[in-house]
């Protein structure tokens, strides 16, 4: 309704910045991001399942060559340090062998990082034809329900949607905890705030 769904140029000059929700079992997502003054162009989304890291990398190497970019900063939720039975190594360690280095999303309470999302929103400007995949995750993303008390629960429902909206979750967090911005340090979310 008010235009940020649309085209959004790609600009060669600003760095991009990828946001990303690891799985394996599981999807993983990745947004990818541009800042423009207080503007965030919102210009990519991958998700893809059964993969492993490289693939990833693999599709941003692919991404960067298409749209001429250089990328700036890539996030990932802090479960990228757990270290893996098989190798004793964690994905982090992994990602900076294969030439990724992974800047770790402060950890939040999920509530609060849905908040973080709606107020970052205002600043947002989606490419409807690259972000397609993850608008529908987002517009589809809610909370579980409670069948027996007739009521929504306090936590989101884990579906397909869950994976591009933690993503665009940790995005948010990295913005609005001011880690991004050029402080740390634990952001104050007020529970009463809306976007709306």
């Amino acid at each position: 309704e008010d235009g940020r769904i649309t085209k959004v140029p790609i600009d060669p000059v600003l760095p991009v910045n990828s946001f990303w929700d690891l799985g394996i079992a599981d999807s993983t997502s990745i947004w990818l991001v541009q800042r423009a003054g207080m503007e965030l162009r919102i210009i990519g989304y991958y998700e893809n399942a059964g993969e492993g890291l490289q693939h990833y990398i693999n599709w941003l190497h692919d991404f960067r060559d298409t749209h001429s970019i250089t990328y700036g900063d890539h996030w990932a939720p802090h479960d990228i340090k757990v270290r893996e039975l098989t190798t004793g190594k964690s994905r982090k360690e992994q990602a900076r062998k294969m030439g990724i280095v992974f800047r770790v999303v402060p950890n939040l309470p999920i509530m609060d990082g849905i908040e973080a999302a709606r107020r970052i929103l205002p600043r947002c400007y989606f490419d409807a034809d690259r972000c397609a995949d993850g608008l529908r995750a987002l517009s589809y993303y809610r909370c579980e329900y409670d069948e027996d008390k007739r009521i929504y629960k306090d936590r989101p429902l884990h579906d397909w949607s869950s994976h591009g909206a933690d993503s665009w979750r940790y995005m948010a967090v990295a913005w609005i905890d001011k880690t991004y911005e050029g402080r740390t340090g634990p952001a104050i979310l007020r529970q009463d705030w809306s976007v709306f």
